[in-house]
Formats: C-alpha cells, structure tokens, sequence
C-alpha cells in the first residue's frame, strides 16, 4: 500500500519503474541498515535502587525517633523486595530491652540495604504499662517475656519469608535482640528458617563461629 501511493499512475508507466528501481537501491537497503542498528542494540539496563544516607550519629538516630516514633528505620520493611542471588538471605533486625527498631537500627539498616540486602525491622515485646525507654515508640519493646518475644519474631519470620519467597533469614540482634532470637532458634523450643544468629552487644554468649564469616 504505501509504494503504490507514491509510485505515478499507468500514464507514466516507464517513470513508475525508475522511482520503483531507485527505491529499491536506496531506500530499502537503508532502512535494512537502521533496523539491523536498532535489532543490535541492547536495552538500557533496570536502574539500581537509589541509595540512602548513612548516619553515623547516636544523636541524629534519637533525634529521627523522637519526630517519627514507631516508623521503620531506613530501607527497612520494603515487602517488594526480593534477595538477589548475591545476597538470597532477607536480614531481620532485632533491637534490644527497652529499645525499638525506629532508635535502634537507624543506621544499620541503610548501611546494609545499600550493601544489597533486603532488610526487616520489628518492634517486639511491647507492655502497655511501662513508659520508660529510648525514643522512637510510644511502647518500649523488649519488656515481655522472652518466650512470647519469641514468639512474635516467629510470626514475623514467616512474613518475612512469604513476602521474598526466601527459605531462611539472618538474624541480627543488639542486646536482648542477640539472645531473644537463641530461644526462638532452639532446637528445644521450635524447628525455625534460621541460622545461628548474630549479637552486637549482646546479652547472650559470645557470637556463633559462623556469624564471623558473614
């Protein structure tokens, strides 16, 4: 259809057949050229996931927590994620007594997903009658018993896992949130998607040997 509205009508037959003959020897190898140019070149590369500030500030992290308690620290809880085959363990953060997710790890958290990680943050342990802790939750976490701590990490594992599609996490703690995740990874206490989990300052014994290489 196209060539024959541009080519003249039967009146100028012999003048159709030189337009026809110079098309086909300029026109169309051209337009074979551009699209062999345009089938060789690859698609721009998915762009990588902005990367966020990382503060080195106990002041700044309490002063983040006393204006927006109770938020998730920064690159924390994005259920869109999902593990890269470098990185296919999410990381849970576990604050420690008397503290929360908002204070705790608001550093940590944009350090490691700017390393690649999907990373998770919880409160847990929260009692309505106790008031006295670090900014950043109207509830001061880590003040229940350890068995129901447990308890609510196990639930939030398993979100966890269902959300990235990932078979195990790693546990990182601080404080209680080094030995808390201990009972719930018992073999005494229940069969958990976990590894060995990490302390940083925590109450429990020393890190697990394989903590070391991660």
């Amino acid at each position: 259809m196209f060539l024959s509205n541009v080519l003249p009508d039967k009146a100028s037959e012999r003048g159709g057949s030189r337009v026809m003959k110079a098309w086909t020897q300029t026109v169309v190898p051209t337009l074979d050229a551009a699209l062999a140019v345009s089938a060789a070149t690859p698609a721009p590369a998915a762009a990588a996931a902005p990367r966020l500030p990382v503060v080195y500030s106990g002041a700044a992290a309490t002063i983040n927590a006393t204006l927006h308690p109770d938020t998730s620290p920064p690159g924390a809880n994005n259920w869109s994620c999902r593990p890269s085959a470098a990185h296919p363990e999410p990381v849970v953060l576990v604050h420690g007594t008397i503290e929360n997710m908002t204070d705790n790890w608001y550093t940590l958290s944009p350090l490691l997903h700017d390393s690649g990680y999907c990373v998770f943050a919880l409160n847990y342990g929260q009692q309505p009658q106790i008031h006295v802790g670090l900014p950043g939750s109207t509830k001061p976490g880590g003040t229940a018993p350890v068995a129901e701590s447990a308890g609510r990490l196990a639930a939030f594992v398993k979100r966890v896992l269902a959300a990235t599609g990932a078979s195990k996490v790693d546990i990182v703690g601080h404080s209680q949130g080094g030995m808390m995740p201990r009972y719930y990874a018992s073999p005494y206490v229940t069969r958990s998607p976990v590894p060995p989990s990490c302390g940083a300052s925590t109450a429990a014994a020393t890190p697990c040997p394989e903590c070391t290489t991660r």
